[in-house]
């Protein structure tokens, strides 16, 4: 059975939004090298300081009904750039059994 991924991109401001595509690509590529299934794709423009942002608010019942089994970045700041909230949700994902992978070292 193939893992189901959803893919999360986030940039900082629009003037970063062309590596909103490279990162999307990047993953993808190794989405597909995995032989994953992609349920989904975040592309999000924001500071990444907040918990309550629609793109992680739109993935918690995916987390939370077992639909994925892996979140994948390109950096684990690309969900978070809040420690503390990334730990929160790192302990969320673990508690649902949903993996975070990411392909770039932090």
């Amino acid at each position: 059975m193939k893992q189901r991924v959803w893919i999360y991109c986030r940039v900082l401001s629009h003037s970063h939004s062309y590596l909103l595509n490279y990162q999307e690509d990047k993953l993808f590529s190794f989405a597909k090298q995995k032989n994953m299934e992609i349920i989904g794709v975040t592309k999000e423009t924001n500071s990444g300081n907040s918990f309550q942002r629609y793109p992680i608010i739109q993935l918690l019942p995916y987390i939370k009904t077992n639909r994925i089994d892996i979140i994948l970045v390109d950096n684990l700041k690309r969900l978070f750039s809040n420690e503390d909230h990334l730990y929160e949700f790192s302990l969320l994902c673990e508690y649902y059994h949903v993996s975070i992978i990411e392909t770039q070292s932090s």
